[in-house]
Formats: C-alpha cells, structure tokens, sequence
C-alpha cells in the first residue's frame, strides 16, 4: 500500500482557497527518554521529539495529547 505523505485541504472558510495540509505522521513513546517521537514520510525527513520535562522540546499540551493517542491504540 502506498502512502501519500501529504494531502491539501481543497477549501477553507468562507469560500476561501483551503491552506491546510494533511500529513501522514507516525508517533511512538520512548520509555527510556519519556520523549515522543513524530515522524512522516515527507521529503524534509520529518523527525522531531515533544517532552513534558522543562526543556528545549517542553510542550506539556501537545504531549499529553499525543500520550493519550498512544494509550488509546496500546503503545503507551
């Protein structure tokens, strides 16, 4: 199966040409670290990390929702 990385809203609000774009990402939990890992199969070699430990990657919103995603499927 492929997948397409990336997908542009054709619309947006009011009629407006749509500037969302849908990429296909992948997270996954490192137990050892704490950390959460994004990634997506985009040209950019997307690969970027979220903590929720004071700290250049500190960012206790978008953590605990990506904590909850991955609880939710067992890969907590």
């Amino acid at each position: 199966m492929k997948i397409h990385p990336t997908r542009k809203s054709i619309k947006g609000h009011y009629g407006k040409k749509g500037r969302t774009v849908y990429v296909h990402t992948g997270i996954w939990h490192n137990k050892e670290t704490g950390e959460i890992h994004i990634s997506g199969p985009t040209e950019e070699k997307l690969i970027s990390t979220v903590s929720n430990k004071k700290g250049l990657r500190y960012h206790p919103n978008l953590y605990k929702k990506l904590k909850k995603i991955l609880k939710r499927e067992s890969c907590w």
